[in-house]
């Protein structure tokens, strides 16, 4: 890589795939103002019979940004060289976050109302291991997730100061889906429809590395600050306070998987349930009856009433516009 193939900033980096995008006008503008309005998404049918929400412009290119440079692009359970073991405990404590999730009253008012749940998708997206890979529709949430790393002390990502980072783009990815393809968009929970979340799932030997297009650029502290800014009006952020992600979280940290998921994992692969939970008591977990999140009865009526208020809540859809 020559030192002309690296742009100078997040910024540079987005007029090479979008040069009229109006986040660029902070270059002629810089205390400009950028907010992020409310927008509609899209509701269409699917070939399950069931609906889905996207948001508009959605099916051109997809983005995908990443605060440093990798050699590959795979998904979160088969990083690191992942034993069998391994990628089944991660398979069953995400069969445990659907199981809790599909009692919630915002999905079941979701699945009453026709709407496709992505269960696989949002148990990636609030930090289980799964293998499907993120994408998404903005350029400005991929510009975020490149300029931003998570910091274990705060909680909450900020941004770089130094370094190198990676736009990536595909143009097409989802003109003719199929069962690799997750179309996300608008959820019952907020996370995936604030980031316009899609997903491609991928096999342990594929690497979007070798599919997709890159930019590198260089990390600048100003212009990343710019693109925080972009994410932090009103508070309106990509990480907003939920429920669901007090359960992934707990799930996450847990040495158990409920006998539940065992069950479910068996009958959907065909294999011994007594095998199965003999290799999870082998690499030291525990196999619970009971579930590793329980909603109380309070946060339940909660939910329970603002789904009544507020149905699914879709006017936190955005848009970028510039205000000088």
């Amino acid at each position: 890589m020559t030192k002309d193939e690296v742009s100078d900033d997040i910024l540079e980096a987005i007029r090479k795939c979008d040069p009229n995008h109006p986040i660029l006008k902070l270059k002629e503008h810089p205390n400009g103002i950028l907010l992020r309005n409310s927008n509609s998404f899209q509701l269409m049918g699917y070939k399950n019979g069931k609906s889905i929400l996207l948001p508009k412009s959605h099916m051109s290119i997809h983005y995908r940004g990443e605060n440093n440079i990798y050699d590959t692009c795979i998904p979160s359970i088969y990083r690191n060289n992942p034993s069998d073991t391994q990628i089944l405990i991660e398979k069953l404590k995400v069969l445990d976050f659907i199981s809790i999730t599909k009692t919630f009253p915002q999905v079941l008012f979701a699945e009453k109302d026709g709407l496709d749940v992505r269960y696989e998708a949002l148990a990636q997206h609030y930090g289980l291991k799964t293998d499907i890979i993120d994408v998404t529709s903005d350029i400005c949430v991929a510009a975020f997730f490149a300029t931003h790393e998570y910091d274990i002390g705060t909680n909450r990502y900020l941004p770089k100061t130094s370094g190198y980072g990676v736009l990536r783009f595909r143009r097409g990815l989802f003109l003719f889906p199929d069962e690799n393809t997750e179309l996300i968009g608008a959820q019952p929970f907020l996370r995936p429809t604030l980031q316009h979340a899609f997903g491609l799932r991928m096999r342990k030997e594929d690497d979007l590395n070798t599919c997709s297009g890159k930019i590198v650029f260089k990390q600048n502290i100003f212009w990343n600050q710019k693109i925080e800014d972009v994410f932090r009006q009103n508070d309106v952020n990509l990480f907003p306070r939920e429920i669901i992600a007090n359960v992934a979280d707990s799930i996450r940290l847990s040495n158990s998987v409920t006998q539940l998921s065992i069950d479910e994992y068996c009958a959907s692969n065909g294999m011994c349930v007594n095998e199965i939970a003999d290799i999870v008591l082998d690499a030291g977990h525990t196999v619970r009856n009971t579930p590793i999140f329980v909603l109380s009865d309070k946060v339940r009526d909660m939910l329970k009433k603002d789904v009544e208020e507020n149905g699914h809540g879709i006017n936190f859809t955005t848009r970028l516009e510039f205000i000088p």
